[in-house]
Order: structure tokens, then C-alpha cells, then sequence
């Protein structure tokens, strides 16, 4: 099944006003790749009038088109040959009252090479404030470069400061990034970092978003951007950040998701430093492996499984390895 057209429905289904991610997850795979199973779905179980069925199925193939033309892989959460990413099973849990809950994007568009997302070998999330010390930003492009010599894949933001830090880190050594974008394809945010977003490609890695070309960044979907770093990476690993921001973010999903966490030390001349508070915050509460120094990252990672196996995990399956505790 090709899978632009199977990616149709749920694309025009998100297009149906009132209709959202729950929803199209709901009923995206009683429609395949078939437009008139669409319309009876639309039109029948989503209550929806035929015209505005027939825009949202428009404005979708607008979609595939633009994709179709940028290089632009869409894949649905429904898709036939395994393509859309097992990691992001993590993000389909049973709540408290026992129903399912399913945050799945309904559809990801992926730049690049996708065999990047299905990665042999083991891949950690490298996070942290924009604005870093310079020790920050060393250690962020050193633990890059190591992750790379290792034959681990990079995930990041492609922000500035600390994500930016570990993906050049990363392709100076040829290593496979993956870059998390909180905007269509149609353009890079932030501007700068044009030419690094078109290296990772070169290098083999890819791009990863769940908005359509032609969306725009906006504060909610910075912060939406922040669960596909987590459930797509084996470990989440905090360079530098404050008590409150995007990284928290991003750490806050780790931990309901059951993902680990490893969280850089800080250095004794920036203890105090506001940057960092976040860093003790969560060394001191146990919350997170202390990483000490790049070759730290081989002994956390032994004992976890990949998460490419769909795995999610419980903090209280693993300690802290010896010499290294968080408090």
C-alpha cells in the first residue's frame, strides 16, 4: 500500500472541524488508504456535512502533493509495512480508569532516511537550555561526538545552545542525528541552524515532525515537540537546564512515559549558576543517572532496553550504577 495515500484519511480527517488527534486515531483504521470509506466515516459516525468532508479531503491531497514535492514522507499511525516508529507505542497507555490512551500523532512526516528511526544500534535524546555555559556547550558537543564513535543516534531539537551542541557533535563524526521539529518542512526554525538541519541529512539521519508543511511554530507545539524526543529515545540525557523550561518539559514526558534520564554534573565554579539548578534538582532527588563524563554513557545504557522494541520502563526497575549516585 503506498503509503502517501494511506496517510490521506487521517490527514483530512484532522482537517474536519472539531475533530482532532483522539478522534482520527479512533477511526483512521476503518478507512485504509480508501477515500469513500473516509466520507462514510466523515459523513456518518464524525457527524460531518459532505461539503466540508470534501474540503478536508481537498486540503489533504494539497498535503500529500507538497510532500510528495519537498521530499516529504508522511507516515500514519495505521501504516500497512511497519514504517510508522514502535517507540511511539509508549505513547499509547492504559489510564487509571483502565481506557486506553492513545497520544500517538495520528501522522509523522519524516526528511531524510527513515531507516534513521529504526536504528541497529541504541539512541539517546541530548537536551538542555539555549542558552548554556561554556561548559555546557563543550560537554554537549563532546557527548555528540562520543555518542557518533559509538554508533548511537542523536535525537535532539535542533534549538540553539545544547541541542545544537550535540548534533554538530554528532555530524563531525559522521554519527546519525535526528532532528525533532515543532513546524512543517517548508522551513527550518531557527533560521541559523539551516545549514546544520541539511547536514544531518547528508549524514544519513532524518527529520521528524507532526505538523504538515505549512505549519508554523508555536509555543504548544514546542512543547508537543518535547514527547517525540522522549518516546523516541532509549535515554534521555539533560545537559544543562533551570528549575522550569523546555527541558523540564521534555523530562516531565521521559518520566511518565518510563523512560531514564541521565543528567550531566555540574562542575564546581558554575554550582550556583541558574542554568544548572535544574541539574541538582534532579540529581538530588534521584531522579535521573548522574553522567560524569562521556564514556559514563555505555554503563547506563547496558542494562535498558530499546526502546525501538516499543519498550517502556518503571524507575524502580533500575538503580543508580555504582560510584555514580544521584545523591
Amino acid at each position: 500500500m503506498d503509503h502517501f495515500t494511506e496517510a490521506q484519511p487521517p490527514i483530512a480527517m484532522m482537517r474536519l472541524p472539531g475533530i482532532g488527534q483522539k478522534k482520527t486515531l479512533k477511526y483512521a483504521q476503518e478507512c485504509g488508504d480508501s477515500e469513500s470509506a473516509f466520507f462514510s466515516v466523515a459523513c456518518g459516525e464524525m457527524g460531518k456535512s459532505k461539503e466540508a468532508a470534501a474540503t478536508a479531503w481537498m486540503e489533504a491531497g494539497r498535503t500529500i502533493v507538497q510532500c510528495r514535492q519537498l521530499g516529504i514522507r508522511p507516515i500514519a499511525s495505521t501504516n500497512s509495512d511497519g514504517q510508522y516508529p514502535r517507540q511511539l507505542d509508549v505513547l499509547r497507555r492504559t489510564g487509571p480508569n483502565g481506557r486506553i490512551k492513545d497520544e500517538r500523532p495520528p501522522v509523522i512526516y519524516v526528511k531524510g532516511d527513515i531507516e534513521a528511526l529504526r536504528h541497529p544500534g541504541r539512541t539517546v535524546a541530548i537536551v538542555g537550555t539555549r542558552n548554556p555555559t561554556e561548559h555546557g556547550m563543550d560537554s554537549a558537543r563532546r557527548l555528540g561526538g562520543y555518542a557518533a564513535q559509538e554508533g548511537i543516534s542523536v535525537v535532539s531539537g535542533l534549538a540553539y545552545g545544547c541541542d545544537q551542541q550535540a548534533h554538530e557533535g554528532c555530524t563531525e563524526e559522521g554519527g546519525t542525528a535526528i532532528a525533532i521539529l515543532a513546524h512543517g518542512f517548508d522551513y527550518i526554525y531557527p533560521r541559523d541552524n539551516q545549514y546544520l538541519a541539511n547536514t544531518i541529512l547528508d549524514c544519513g539521519g532524518c527529520w521528524v515532525s507532526e505538523y504538515p508543511p505549512g505549519t508554523k511554530a508555536g509555543r504548544w507545539s514546542f512543547i508537543a515537540r518535547d514527547h517525540l524526543q522522549s518516546a523516541l529515545s532509549d535515554l534521555i540525557i539533560v545537559i544543562q537546564t533551570g528549575t522550569k523550561g523546555g527541558t523540564m518539559h521534555t523530562v516531565g514526558f521521559a518520566e511518565v512515559q518510563g523512560r531514564p534520564i541521565a543528567c550531566l554534573r555540574p562542575n564546581r565554579a558554575e554550582a550556583n549558576y541558574p542554568e544548572v539548578q535544574g541539574n541538582w534538582a534532579l540529581l538530588n532527588n534521584g531522579r535521573a543517572y548522574e553522567l560524569a563524563k562521556p564514556s559514563d554513557l555505555q554503563k547506563i545504557l547496558n542494562p535498558i532496553p530499546s526502546s525501538g522494541d516499543g519498550a517502556a520502563l518503571e524507575g524502580s526497575q533500575f538503580s543508580l550504577f555504582d560510584g555514580h549516585s544521584g545523591s
